[in-house]
């Protein structure tokens, strides 16, 4: 399987790899699909903070401090390829979560204008009292699906969850309540699908 990042922060100059660095750092803590790595992005944030210290301190000159700051900056990259490498495996060659990232991909990114509505969305009870699992077909250009529910019988829609893939265990769920679900798939851009038809299901 061929990797879906290209490593080419490491040629760039070295202030560029710290924007390069920070803008990973700040994508991936503020996007939900990414909860599972950031321990790797606040080993990052470290080596990057690190690296904007030494920077600080190699400005009154002394070859020490120059030598430390290019110390850092090399720990910071290699923080930043070890990131890559782990988004490489979560994406499994979607170009759409390497581009959420922060990262490049082997292709141009195409444009994304609009989404289509999610289909296929399922619900069904899970193993453990008060949860269920839900599920819907891909939306192409989605980076992840923001997930909805409600009483059936009332009005108000409640934020559940934001997934990057294409299923969900929804749990702390009402018991012996008829709930229903819907789905809608977001792009890093902004652009939203419409809300996909919902279902149902009688929580255990």
């Amino acid at each position: 399987m061929k990797s879906s990042v290209v490593f080419t922060f490491k040629t760039l100059p070295q202030a560029e790899k710290a924007e390069f660095a920070a803008n990973v750092i700040t994508k991936m803590t503020a996007d939900p699909q990414f909860v599972s790595l950031q321990p790797q992005v606040e080993t990052l944030k470290t080596a990057y903070d690190a690296y904007q210290a030494a920077v600080s301190k190699a400005s009154d000159g002394g070859k020490i401090a120059t030598l430390e700051k290019n110390t850092k900056l090399d720990d910071m990259v290699y923080q930043l390829a070890t990131v890559a490498r782990y988004v490489d495996v979560m994406a499994n060659e979607s170009e759409a979560i390497v581009l959420a990232a922060g990262f490049e991909t082997r292709k141009k990114p195409v444009a994304v204008t609009s989404l289509a509505t999610p289909t296929q969305l399922e619900a069904s009870n899970a193993e453990k009292d008060g949860s269920a699992l839900i599920s819907w077909g891909a939306v192409a250009g989605a980076n992840m699906y923001a997930i909805e529910r409600r009483v059936k019988g009332t009005e108000v829609w409640l934020n559940g969850d934001y997934r990057g893939g294409k299923s969900a265990l929804l749990e702390g769920l009402e018991s012996n309540v008829l709930i229903e679900f819907r789905v809608r798939g977001i792009h890093i851009s902004g652009i939203k699908s419409n809300w996909s038809q919902p279902v149902q299901v009688l929580v255990s």
